[in-house]
């Protein structure tokens, strides 16, 4: 079978690669930055603002569609860049009968305000009209990326830990090393569900979070309560003063909207073996130490 994988060089997008490499599958490689050629992997240049040009690879089975462009100040147009990569892969995909199954996020839903959550909602939209397979995905971890080293590094660097609007955010995971079966499971599915939620079955909350790895490092922190509209007021303020902090709007509005969302049937409908938060953090813990 012969995939390609848009943003294969991203976080998820390598991961997908290389799994899939090591299950013989035949993979395109669909990036900017040049890619080496070896067995069963082939480079198709692409850029989300440039139409696709599949004239060499009309054999492709299913596209799995990782690459999106997150909206910044430097990039006003990201939602209209996103929107027309999505509309021209659909159409050259209809032309090929290629299945694509693109993934999406559990910030994408009705209520979401950020141009991240509100563009991938309707992205899913696009792909669900169409016929294809849209996996919303909690929030992925892995070694190497994502947010488990991110927040480590807070908690082993900082002594003040700022929990906004009080750390309630429900977070749900998944590993890399389960997406990638996930993905897999979506590739072969026949049956008729074109949406699946993946995540842990249950959640964490993120001040929870923050605890279990205060106490696994043995570490003294102090939590600090901050209602999310003081941090609005920060960023509005630190622009006026020109200074760059290392979160804005987009991240706010995101841990606003964070929701649990139920994922067990989807699970089930994949032949995936449920799991829970702790089975990820398990994971997680013991690499803490290291």
């Amino acid at each position: 079978m012969k995939l390609a994988i848009t943003g294969s060089n991203g976080y998820i997008g390598k991961h997908l690669l290389d799994f899939f490499l090591k299950e013989a599958y035949c993979i395109v490689g669909m990036q900017r930055n040049y890619l080496s050629i070896k067995n069963n992997l082939s480079f198709l240049y692409y850029d989300l603002s440039d139409n696709v040009d599949f004239s060499d690879h009309k054999d492709i089975d299913v596209l799995i569609h990782c690459a999106f462009v997150e909206f910044s100040q430097t990039n006003k147009n990201a939602d209209t860049v996103n929107t027309k990569a999505a509309t021209n892969l659909i159409s050259e995909c209809s032309i090929t009968r290629t299945k694509i199954i693109y993934l999406s996020t559990f910030s994408a839903h009705e209520s979401a305000t950020s141009h991240y959550g509100v563009n991938k909602f309707k992205l899913e939209s696009l792909f669900k009209d169409a016929g294809h397979i849209v996996l919303r995905l909690g929030i992925v971890v892995s070694e190497d990326g994502g947010m488990f080293p991110q927040m480590l590094h807070t908690i082993r660097s900082s002594k003040v830990l700022p929990l906004i609007s009080g750390g309630h955010q429900p977070m749900q995971f998944i590993d890399i090393k389960r997406l990638c079966e996930v993905v897999k499971k979506a590739i072969h599915y026949k049956g008729t569900v074109n949406e699946f939620n993946i995540g842990s079955c249950d959640y964490i909350t993120m001040e929870r979070f923050y605890n279990k790895i205060i106490l696994k490092l043995n570490l003294k922190r102090y939590r600090i309560y901050v209602p999310i509209w003081i941090m609005f007021l920060v960023i509005k303020f630190s622009k006026i003063i020109g200074i760059q902090l290392p979160f804005n709007n987009e991240n706010l509005l995101g841990l606003k909207a964070m929701r649990y969302i139920e994922t067990m049937d989807s699970l089930l409908e994949l032949e995936m073996p449920i799991f829970y938060s702790m089975d990820v953090f398990k994971l997680f813990l013991l690499k803490v130490e290291s």
